[in-house]
């Protein structure tokens, strides 16, 4: 398995002057083995203890018969659905990895109400909760978000008599205050590399686990990953990290600090949205950063193969976030500086009864109604009626309706897609 990075017009005369210093230095060979005297004096005692990930194709292999174990019991449970909570680092890989295998996973990386109730309820698509298994993601243990998801999914489960213990798994870097508390709570417990850092934990615990569960192949994604080692080991202007590396850091005092992530209906779902935060929560330090944006773009019908999916776009102030209809991905957008929902077509809006709460759900067989429909911006003035499911019974009362659900008259869509959730009700990604 082999990958080309290909660079024109300035960014290449970029690369072409960066690639020479890169190779001299043996910059891809030393990461390879460790070296963390490249970061530099200031920060390779810190780098030393980071460095796990360069070996995480070979240390993970382990977990792959526990994980296809743990799944075939969970099946035989009757198991169909699979939840993560998670944030950050510890789910956007996963996300990624289970939309471009094909598989359903539903992503929770939010403490709205209402988003969470819809990620314990499921739906009759996908499985209710009676079919679902939780998986608790947190390197630090100390996730309030994650641990707030936890919770009530716990409460959820003993609603309905099932053992939260059968159905939660966690996944935690060891020592951590969440793995003393799920062993002592009798749940299945998966640690991490700690010298790995979160954002860099893909092919660790924290994306196998979630992204195996779901029905990932995750011994043929091994297998992949360790296919592209040594290409990305040598010190050769052929390296495609070498190339990319220069093109995205390289320039000395002229180097542009934004960054373009562009796909076009490539097989590998939301890569842009990871790359996001990879880069933006790994740069920046003196003054350094680069500013990562996630574009929405189509190429002319003549270019393409086949006719393309529907897309849908959110435009922010920062970032714009878009996915292929084909799946239930729904992202958070920003609002513009009045608190209006940012608008990306002139589409009608959906009705007003599509604009309800929802989890995202990742499924890429999923169709348009399946789709999360949003949380938008503005509240109904009617009360949003109890449930009377026992998993929902705790959370509201004849005293205490459930709280009405945020609407907006005017929801913005793209390409005839539903409205997605704004930035006033949805969770934003760190």
């Amino acid at each position: 398995m082999s990958f080309t990075v290909k660079v024109t017009g300035h960014v290449k005369s970029v690369v072409d002057a960066e690639l020479p210093g890169l190779t001299g230095s043996l910059i891809a060979s030393g990461i390879t083995a460790g070296d963390p005297s490249l970061w530099g004096p200031a920060a390779e005692e810190e780098a030393a203890r980071r460095l796990g990930w360069v070996r995480a194709v070979s240390v993970s292999r382990p977990l792959v018969a526990e994980i296809t174990a743990l799944r075939d019991q969970l099946v035989a449970q009757g198991v169909t659905r699979v939840v993560l909570a998670g944030m950050g680092g510890s789910s956007l890989a996963p996300e990624v990895i289970a939309q471009s295998s094909g598989v359903p996973l539903v992503i929770l990386d939010s403490t709205a109400p209402a988003q969470v109730l819809a990620a314990i309820d499921g739906d009759a698509e996908s499985g209710g909760l009676d079919k679902t298994a939780l998986v608790v993601s947190s390197k630090s243990g100390s996730t309030i978000e994650t641990d707030s998801a936890k919770r009530a999914f716990e409460a959820a489960f003993r609603d309905l008599g099932i053992d939260p213990a059968e159905r939660i798994v966690v996944v935690t870097d060891p020592g951590s205050p969440l793995e003393e508390s799920a062993r002592a709570d009798g749940y299945r417990v998966f640690t991490a590399d700690p010298t790995v850092g979160g954002r860099y934990s893909a092919l660790t615990a924290f994306g196998l686990v979630p992204s195996g569960l779901a029905g990932v192949d995750i011994g043929d994604l091994l297998d992949e990953a360790d296919a592209t080692l040594l290409e990305v080991a040598i010190d050769s202007p052929e390296n495609p990290a070498l190339v990319l590396a220069a093109a995205i850091a390289g320039g000395g005092d002229a180097r542009r600090d934004k960054l373009a992530l562009v796909t076009d209906d490539s097989h590998i779902l939301g890569l842009p949205d990871w790359i996001e935060q990879l880069i933006a929560e790994s740069t920046g330090k003196d003054g350094t950063g680069i500013l990562s944006r996630s574009s929405c773009f189509r190429s002319p019908p003549s270019s393409r193969r086949n006719p393309p999916t529907s897309r849908s776009c959110v435009s922010s102030t920062t970032l714009t976030n878009c996915t292929s209809s084909s799946t239930t991905t729904a992202r958070s957008s920003s609002a513009d500086r009045s608190g209006r929902s940012s608008s990306c077509g002139s589409t009608p809006p959906p009705s007003r009864d599509a604009c309800s709460a929802s989890t995202r759900s990742i499924s890429p067989t999923s169709s348009p109604r399946s789709r999360p429909p949003a949380v938008c911006s503005t509240r109904d003035p009617n009360p949003r009626p109890r449930r009377s499911s026992p998993a929902a019974s705790k959370y509201a009362s004849p005293t205490r309706p459930w709280p009405p659900v945020a609407r907006s008259p005017a929801c913005s869509t793209r390409c005839g897609a539903p409205c997605r959730p704004t930035a006033t009700s949805a969770s934003r990604r760190t």
